[in-house]
């Protein structure tokens, strides 16, 4: 199945800081005059260095945040996908433990996975979401702050004033991208996007000391779908573009695809695919809730999935 490309989603996504936020840079900074927690920076191709969030940084707290969601629905019976394994790698119950035999197929790999892993990927399997570098879009605004840090035993301070270089302002650009994906893996990605916004995910250093709060917004979705697409406001999933054989041999959840509440903005072929445009974060909105209220049912609805414990479902 994932052999092939079938269909794939970009989302173009702009973070700003919410407050104070660091994403601290690894090692020792060479420049004497920055702080001595600095902002991560990249070095662009006209020398500059600016302020950047990884995409590991991202995608580290997006997945943490969709294991608990599943770990919080229960066990994995019958769906596959509503479970999470054990986070270490080494655990015997995690995936990459069960599955490191090289004498099983793709398709057993997938469908023995876990619902993070079938999202995020394993040592076995290569995840369905990716999440670019994020760059700034305007200017990023940081200023210096100081820290201690505090003795639990006498409550005064026992290291400190330390400096931390945070973002308070700007707004950072990049990419989330999902290739061959079931509708319940951008439903899941969209409840942990809203999550962002709600203060639940958190970004970089120091998030239970009030850092971290970012405000992220989809500002454009480009689905590509392989072959010809009669309606617009279709959104089909990978198990809506495969044969029953391949749904059954990789455990494909039964929502094959689900009509969106807005039409898109520009539609048009690119080369083998149907490209669909749709702008504005408003849009998106309205995507997602859909794909929130569909594609993650109570159990024992329509299409068996799963519903969310937030007033979504």
């Amino acid at each position: 199945m994932h052999g092939a490309l079938r269909n794939v989603l970009r989302l173009r996504v702009e973070i700003r800081p919410d407050g104070p936020l660091l994403v601290k840079a690894g090692g020792f900074a060479l420049d004497p005059t920055l702080p001595d927690m600095s902002f991560v920076r990249a070095r662009l191709a006209d020398g500059q260095e600016v302020p950047y969030l990884p995409g590991s940084s991202l995608k580290g707290v997006v997945r943490g945040f969709v294991e608990q969601t599943l770990r919080g629905w229960g066990g994995g019976a019958p769906a596959g996908w509503r479970w999470a394994c054990p986070v270490f790698p080494d655990h015997p119950e995690s995936c990459a433990a069960r599955l490191g035999d090289p004498r099983l197929s793709a398709s057993e790999v997938y469908r023995q996975s876990c619902g993070a892993c079938r999202m995020f990927g394993h040592t076995r399997l290569r995840g369905r979401v990716a999440f670019t570098d994020a760059y700034p879009k305007e200017e990023i605004a940081l200023e210096v702050r100081y820290g201690v840090a505090i003795s639990r035993r006498t409550q005064a301070v026992a290291h400190g004033p330390f400096e931390l270089e945070v973002a308070v302002g700007g707004a950072f650009a990049g990419w989330i991208i999902l290739e061959n994906f079931e509708l319940w893996q951008v439903a899941l990605l969209a409840h942990a996007l809203a999550a962002m916004n709600e203060g639940m995910v958190r970004v970089g250093y120091g998030k239970t000391r009030g850092l971290g709060k970012v405000r992220l917004q989809v500002e454009e979705a480009v689905l590509d779908v392989a072959g010809a697409i009669s309606n617009p406001r279709e959104w089909p999933g990978v198990a809506g573009l495969v044969g029953p054989e391949i749904r059954k041999a990789y455990g494909l959840d039964p929502l094959q695809a689900l009509e969106v509440p807005r039409d898109p903005d520009e539609q048009r072929a690119e080369g083998f695919l149907a490209r669909r445009i749709w702008r504005g974060h408003k849009a998106w909105e309205a995507i997602a809730q859909a794909l929130i209220r569909e594609a993650l049912r109570p159990e024992g609805g329509e299409h068996g999935g799963m519903g969310l414990a937030m007033g979504r479902g």
